[in-house]
């Protein structure tokens, strides 16, 4: 996050033992899903599912605000993005190794689409 210019940080609540994260705001956001490095922090096999998840992700964010798009085109490369995201994990999510497409989190995601 420091070579990509990005202020970001989590920690564990004393309380509710649940992690808590710095929000994503504006431009920051877009850096993040075409820059940061994953493999700093994820096996190689869980970075290639979730690297196609970004990218592809990546694309339907800027075509939102392409208006040279139509809207049966969006519309199907959104649902080819959900496919893939709904694609179910396979093996142990905590298991080092285990390929999970779907580590991203709709919460995430949400977030990136509500600016």
């Amino acid at each position: 996050m420091t070579r990509i210019k990005v202020k970001f940080s989590f920690w564990k609540d004393k309380d509710s033992k649940t992690w808590i994260y710095t929000l994503l705001m504006g431009d920051d956001k877009v850096k993040v899903l075409e820059s940061f490095n994953l493999v700093t922090i994820f096996p190689v096999n869980r970075v290639i599912k979730i690297c196609e998840l970004w990218n592809d992700f990546l694309i339907l964010y800027n075509d939102m605000k392409n208006l040279q798009i139509s809207g049966a085109e969006f519309a199907t490369k959104a649902q080819q993005w959900i496919h893939l995201f709904l694609t179910p994990s396979r093996g142990n999510i905590n298991r080092p190794g285990t390929l999970s497409v779907a580590c991203i989190g709709w919460r995430t995601l949400l977030h990136i689409f509500m600016q």
